[in-house]
């Protein structure tokens, strides 16, 4: 494995704490870089990345040889996972991302009946043109954000908790047939990535960036603050990132939580409005 790909590797770990494969391979002169959640029975899924003509990024996600109870529950996703599914496709829309995303030949939108067999799926992502980077880092950073965007996508439509992930898939086997038995992610880590990319990295309270403060050190740093405690949250709460989800800096989250139930976001910004005043006139 090549240094950019171990990088690549480490973002997509950190983004979503489970292991992933990744491996590179060179297609008419262009490096093309394939990673999956792993699991060891292609149950899964692919996102392959590359740069095509030095102008135009191409992601593309697919489904693994044996990924049959994968499909078939993305075909049985229910409407809040379908909603979160499109609002993710506009974010990348607004982000210059064109996404075509089909079932059995048949593209997939919100204005049409959603499909309820899937025999397999095909989506790519072009971001054309890429924009301007200098050097190493920046074509790494490039290439993570949007594998990491095609990874989120799918776990999107997946069955995600609000606890320690299951990082492999179990797997039972009868003689040649292998079932996958559950297929959890940590929700907040998939909720996570779709908030910020939807709301940004400054703080909704004080307006803080950390990569404005800290340059690359701070670069896609932030906290994430439900609106609605998770203590309150019941097994069939469904999140809603636009009204759940904020993200905000680590002080102003620490002072939200000062009581229970937490602090509104409102709240804490007249608290903050308020004590800038009487600076001012003491």
């Amino acid at each position: 494995m090549n240094d950019r790909c171990i990088k690549l590797k480490s973002r997509l770990e950190q983004a979503f704490s489970m292991p992933f494969d990744l491996s590179s391979s060179i297609i008419d002169n262009e490096e093309q870089y394939t990673c999956n959640p792993s699991n060891s029975n292609e149950l899964l899924f692919t996102v392959k990345a590359y740069i095509h003509d030095q102008i135009r990024l191409i992601v593309e996600i697919n489904p693994q040889k044996n990924a049959r109870d994968l499909l078939d529950e993305m075909s049985n996703a229910d409407i809040s996972k379908q909603k979160i599914f499109f609002q993710y496709i506009d974010i990348l829309s607004k982000e210059k991302g064109r996404v075509h995303f089909a079932v059995n030949n048949e593209a997939v939108s919100s204005q049409k009946r959603w499909p309820r067999t899937w025999k397999f799926f095909k989506c790519r992502i072009d971001l054309l043109p890429i924009p301007e980077f200098d050097g190493e880092i920046e074509m790494v950073n490039l290439l993570a954000e949007w594998m990491i965007h095609g990874v989120t996508l799918i776990l999107s439509l997946l069955t995600i908790e609000e606890a320690s992930p299951q990082l492999e898939p179990s797997v039972q086997s009868e003689g040649d047939a292998k079932e996958m038995k559950s297929k959890r992610y940590e929700r907040s880590r998939v909720n996570r990535e779709i908030c910020l990319a939807h709301k940004g990295y400054s703080c909704y309270v004080c307006g803080f960036n950390f990569l404005k403060k800290y340059g690359q050190l701070g670069k896609d740093y932030i906290e994430v603050h439900h609106t609605t405690p998770v203590s309150e949250m019941g097994d069939d709460y469904k999140i809603d990132i636009d009204r759940d989800l904020v993200p905000v800096c680590s002080n102003c989250h620490s002072m939200l939580h000062k009581k229970k139930p937490p602090f509104t976001i409102e709240e804490l910004k007249e608290i903050i409005a308020n004590q800038e005043d009487a600076s001012r006139q003491g």
